[in-house]
């Protein structure tokens, strides 16, 4: 029978609300006419809405037609005598007419059960109307006492319909929604995986699928080999995912007792963005770069805050990544800007951020802008009092009880704040199962400070380091770099461009590799190159070991991989006795071999076509360290031999030569028996299929040894999943020796593809100094990204450069719009900042001083959600870095002052370029339009120099024209020639020409002043 549609009554029983507005519902006829002597025809609709509530479903009404009226008449409504007494004296007092009609319409509404606040509305309308009448107050205490009656029986009778009752089922997952809040369920049914609810209506809006409405709930459905796909998707969108599975069997459910109850499931896994570990989802094959070519991270940023000063900031943060396992801390001071926190969260890209409920507003603001997804902790998850205490217990539950107290020692070396942090972060991934992830021996301070150089985030923005115009992979630093064959790779060398070193010694030893790369045999390059191309994510993989939550065929995928890469290199070694292979790199190799020599053996014992079923129960050729499986196999051998054993009865029974054993649509140990042969089955088999040729039974011996092979086969798949457990964890035993071999392989790749970026014309090693005064020597330097980006339009104009912070450290740069002044300054950083990763440079020669920080303030943008506009921007920027900069800095000004009038600004930047000139002495390149500027740095001579970028003008129409050579020669610029930008902007002609024009007149008014200056100055000389 077809389910009543209750929604359809629900909106009819609106409809009749809304009638009953402009037309009163009348009650019982005999009720009104005992006090007014009145008849009205009722209905039945509103007596219909009351008794069948929104969350009645179990037995609904029967379904009506919109146009038929109920033809039951609603039972009289029984009024108190005090009410009854109250009306008659209402209605012979004063004010009879006018009170008579509004207690009328009052009693009518309030006796239909409208007790709430349409009612409420009507009291005070006839309170309004009666308040000059003794007896309107009367009547109005008196229908109070009766709404609030009827609004006490009304409720009740709804919590008594409304009670819902809910399919087995459905209460299941009623349950699992109390127990995990927040997160949406996928619940195994059977082929396909489930949602409820809420989550149905977010799953068909997020995954385009269809959800209907079944028993009490909304549901939608996938198919279960769509699972990981699914999960992917759901978690991009910044939701909390778990996946609810069947724990127990269907054969060892017919053998319990609760047979006709409803599978037992259980909350199995927990996903989020950080978190997409497991054999549902996780594929050591799977691509690492996102949809727009960026490398993405994994990483969970979990960090607080404690005020210092009045604006400086205490920021304590843990990130870790649980797919590779990298773990790094930090403490450090920031202030309103919370320029500190965006270059960490820049150049670590998290996946998710963990925070306290309330961070400062600076905090949120930039938290808020941020594309990962943001949860938030309870504050006491951050408690510092018991961090210490909490941090370590989790450490040793981690580590088995194994953790040394010298181990443990190094926690104390741990600022107070972080370890909050760090009890933060287990408490959180032991929900997802990956506690593991932190080792104790993997905790790294974030590297900074003397040996490293210092970028803020405008740096990274403005250098295009990881990401181009329009934040795409595409065109930047990284992208021209990367030639990594590994995604662990591509990781390093991604960390090695955000982490740049100025340690003279690790630098020259990047140098020489490469240099030894370059002066190796073809033959071999290629064929290091083809055992880098062909392995898989193996660093990623060795963590999901870690977490035992890889699949059969991931862990033999990893073993497989390992093995083969350790064969291929022994395979090198041979080249290497024959002088092929330069003495570093053979000794890399070496190590490689050496740190992977236990691997073998467990791949050795992987039966490779259970690893590709996933059958577990077949997965080793030797359970020997498993004897209790290997117990549970004899003992199943031991019951299929007593099943065989009963074949000849069965025959002999039957009268038949021979028995065979059937197995039909998953039901095994059958005896077909031919329907002219029914008489002679016993009458105590158990008949278990039929069809029209054959009737299929099983005998009591045989039903009872059937189900005893069930129970051994779950214990079997039980004690094998503990083998697995186990296994995983003898082989994480030696994690740190696999990954510390993956690393040595990473930076074997990271040198390869910066030995490739070297091979290519014009690039040179560069010489680095760390001794005396900084300096930059470039010749024939050119940008080591724009020639990729356009190979056909021409040569690229190398161009020299020479700064030197004890003579000559700041080039004032002006000339002609778009005529490549911004290209050239980032060309120089760019040069600088690859010497400090240990790559070759793109120049003839290059003589580089070991900088501590590079700084940038370039373009102009407003940030007008936070209250600052396009000047106040860039002063903050240039104060920031006016406040860190130091002897050995670099520092590139773009344009100073522009946000601002032509007086003010080029003041600000005349003012900031005689301090950085005088007083700071780094080195520093200064755009600039300003005449002012370039008159000051003629006024600073020995420290500072006008150059500009070369072009050629012609005449054409009266509008300049200009041929840009994209050169730097010494002197300044005369003009701007904005105008030539304008005409290649395709403004009108006439507009061009009319700019023209006012141009030369303001050019004869700035000239006329400047001579008139010049003549003063000359006379107080004289």
């Amino acid at each position: 029978m077809s389910k009543p549609n209750f929604w359809r009554l629900k909106r009819k029983a609106k409809d009749n609300d809304r009638n009953s507005n402009r037309n009163p519902a009348s009650v019982s006829q005999k009720t009104i006419s005992s006090f007014f002597g009145t008849k009205k025809t009722s209905t039945n609709l509103d007596a219909e809405k009351e008794q069948y509530s929104e969350t009645d479903f179990q037995d609904p009404p029967k379904r009506l037609k919109v146009d038929e009226e109920a033809t039951t008449e609603k039972p009289p409504i029984k009024l108190s005598d005090a009410l009854v007494s109250k009306l008659q004296s209402f209605s012979s007092g004063s004010g009879k007419e006018a009170g008579l009609d509004s207690a009328k319409d009052l009693a009518v509404s309030c006796l239909n059960g409208d007790t709430s606040s349409s009612c409420a509305g009507k009291i005070d309308k006839s309170d309004r109307d009666i308040s000059d009448t003794k007896a309107g107050l009367s009547l109005k205490s008196s229908l109070e006492v009766f709404s609030a009656k009827s609004q006490e029986a009304t409720s009740a009778q709804a919590t008594k319909v409304g009670k819902i009752k809910y399919t087995p089922l459905e209460q299941q997952v009623v349950d699992l929604w109390e127990q995990n809040p927040g997160v949406l369920l996928f619940v195994e049914c059977g082929y396909k995986y489930r949602f409820f609810g809420n989550d149905a209506e977010i799953a068909a809006k997020e995954l385009n699928i269809y959800a209907h409405m079944d028993h009490n709930f909304m549901t939608a459905s996938i198919p279960v080999h769509r699972l990981h796909a699914h999960i992917g998707r759901l978690v991009e969108k910044g939701h909390k995912v778990g996946v609810v599975k069947q724990s127990e069997t269907a054969a060892l459910k017919a053998l319990s007792d609760n047979k006709n109850a409803p599978f037992t499931r259980k909350l199995e896994n927990l996903f989020t963005r950080a978190t997409l570990i497991g054999e549902d989802v996780d594929s050591v094959d799977q691509q690492n770069l996102e949809s727009d070519g960026k490398l993405s991270s994994g990483h969970i940023f979990c960090l607080n805050e404690g005020q210092i000063q009045t604006k400086a900031i205490n920021i304590a943060f843990v990130a870790v990544n649980p797919a590779t396992g990298e773990c790094i801390y930090e403490q450090f001071t920031d202030y309103p800007s919370r320029d500190e926190l965006h270059k960490r969260l820049q150049m670590i890209n998290p996946a998710e951020i963990l925070c306290p409920p309330d961070m400062s507003a600076d905090t949120e603001r930039l938290l808020h802008h941020s594309h990962a997804r943001l949860e938030r902790l309870p504050f006491e998850w951050f408690e510092v009092t018991n961090a210490m205490t909490r941090v370590a217990s989790n450490f040793a539950g981690a580590m088995d009880g194994k953790s040394e107290s010298t181990d443990l020692e190094l926690l104390t070396e741990i600022p107070p704040p972080v370890l909050g942090c760090l009890a933060a972060l287990q408490q959180h991934l032991q929900e997802f199962g990956l506690h593991r992830a932190i080792r104790l021996d993997g905790l790294q301070a974030l590297l900074s400070g003397q040996d490293f150089l210092y970028m803020d985030s405008s740096t990274i923005r403005n250098l295009q380091l990881f990401s181009s115009e329009g934040d795409v992979a595409h065109g930047s630093l990284f992208w021209a770099l990367n030639h990594t064959k590994t995604k662990f790779g591509a990781r390093l060398l991604h960390k090695w461009l955000a982490q740049p070193i100025r340690v003279k010694k690790l630098l020259e030893e990047r140098q020489e590799s490469i240099s030894e790369l370059l002066g190796v045999n073809d033959d071999i390059i290629s064929q290091l190159v083809s055992i880098l191309s062909s392995l898989p994510d193996i660093e990623k993989g060795l963590t999901t070991v870690l977490h035992n939550k890889c699949s059969p065929i991931q862990f033999f995928t990893i073993l497989d991989a390992l093995c083969s890469m350790r064969s291929d290199f022994l395979s090198l070694l041979a080249s290497i006795d024959q002088g092929n292979l330069s003495l570093s790199l053979s000794e890399v190799i070496k190590d490689i071999v050496d740190l992977l020599d236990d691997v073998q053996p467990f791949r050795d014992n992987i039966n490779v076509p259970a690893a590709k079923e996933g059958n577990k129960t077949k997965l080793l050729k030797d359970f020997s360290d498993f004897p209790n499986v290997l117990e549970l196999m004899k003992d199943i051998e031991t019951t299929v031999r007593s099943l065989d054993e009963l074949r000849p009865e069965i025959s002999k029974r039957l009268s038949l030569f021979s028995v065979q054993y059937t197995s039909v649509s998953g039901q095994e140990y059958l005896i077909e028996v031919k329907n002219t042969n029914a008489k002679c089955v016993p009458e105590n088999w158990r008949k278990i299929s039929s069809t029209k040729q054959v009737g299929r039974y099983r005998p009591p011996a045989v039903d009872r040894l059937f189900g005893e092979l069930q129970r051994l086969r779950e214990m079997l798949k039980a004690e094998c999943q503990l083998a697995w457990i186990g296994l995983l964890r003898t082989f994480s035993e030696q994690y740190f020796k696999h990954k510390q071999a993956i690393q040595k392989v990473a930076t074997l790749d990271v040198i390869l593809s910066l030995a490739h970026v070297a091979q290519q014309e014009g690039f040179c090693r560069p010489n680095l100094v760390d001794q005396g005064s900084a300096r930059i020597v470039i010749k024939r330097g050119r940008h080591p990204v724009v020639p990729l980006l356009f190979p056909s339009a021409g040569q690229f104009v190398p161009n020299d450069t020479n700064l030197d912070s004890s003579g000559e450290c700041c080039m004032v740069l002006s000339g002609p719009n778009m005529g490549g002044k911004s290209c050239y300054i980032r060309q120089v950083a760019l040069i600088a900042l690859l010497a400090h990763i240990g790559s070759y440079v793109p120049a003839e020669y290059a003589e580089i001083s070991l900088l501590d920080s590079i700084f940038t303030r370039m373009g102009a943008h407003d940030e007008l959600f936070h209250g600052r506009s396009t000047l106040m921007v860039e002063l903050e920027e240039t104060a920031g870095i006016l406040q860190k900069v130091s002897k050995h800095s670099l520092i590139l000004l773009d344009e100073l002052g522009r946000g601002t009038g032509s007086c003010d600004g080029s003041a600000i930047a005349c003012a900031t370029l005689r301090h950085i000139a005088l007083e700071v002495q780094c080195l520093s390149l200064f755009v600039t339009h300003y005449p002012s500027v370039m008159d000051t740095a003629n006024e600073l001579e020995g420290k500072a120099s006008n150059y500009h970028m070369a072009f050629v003008l012609h005449d054409q129409d009266e509008a300049e024209f200009l041929t840009f050579l994209y050169e730097v020669v010494k002197g300044a610029a005369d003009r701007s020639y904005g105008i030539n930008v304008a005409r290649l902007a395709n403004l009108d002609r006439h507009l061009l020409q009319r700019a023209a024009a006012v141009a030369a007149d303001l050019e004869k008014q700035a000239k006329h002043r400047r001579e008139i200056r010049q003549s003063f100055v000359g006379m107080w000389q004289r």
